[in-house]
């Protein structure tokens, strides 16, 4: 297959179904452990990031319409993993760099999340569509030994 949608209630104990959905597709795609476990760190994050602020912020957002919509698609090279939410609008791409220093001398225990993404797949995409929502697009691409 080269493309497979699940659409989920954006709700956290669905979390593992998501990460089951897209990891099962790249690991069919070849994907070695290492890469694996860099996929399903962002998507777990990405996902918890829809669910606890997407979501999670308005308190006035129908929980009927609260779905994740993860479509994952077979690239000649590697794998792109969508996202797509009805919640508030929120650009990854514009989160500066954290000062990690000042990260761990502040002991906090939240806030890694983008910056965990951006390191963990090759390519990170965003757009909001009025009306539609947020569509985040991960790409993670198949390395070669040569």
């Amino acid at each position: 297959m080269n493309k497979l949608v699940l659409k989920i209630p954006g709700e956290t104990n669905f979390l593992s179904k998501i990460r089951e959905f897209a990891l099962s597709f790249a690991e069919k795609m070849g994907f070695d452990e290492g890469a694996l476990g860099d996929i399903e760190m962002a998507v777990d994050e990405w996902a918890t990031n829809i669910i606890r602020h997407s979501y999670g912020e308005d308190p006035e957002f129908p929980s009927e319409k609260r779905i994740i919509e993860v479509e994952v698609n077979k690239l000649e090279n590697g794998i792109e993993i969508v996202f797509q939410d009805r919640g508030k609008p929120y650009n990854p791409k514009n989160t500066p760099l954290p000062d990690l220093r000042k990260h761990v001398e502040e002991r906090k225990t939240h806030g890694l999340g983008v910056f965990a993404m951006k390191q963990f797949m090759d390519e990170l995409d965003y757009q909001y569509v009025s009306g539609v929502g947020n569509r985040i697009v991960l790409r993670k691409f198949l390395k070669r030994n040569y």
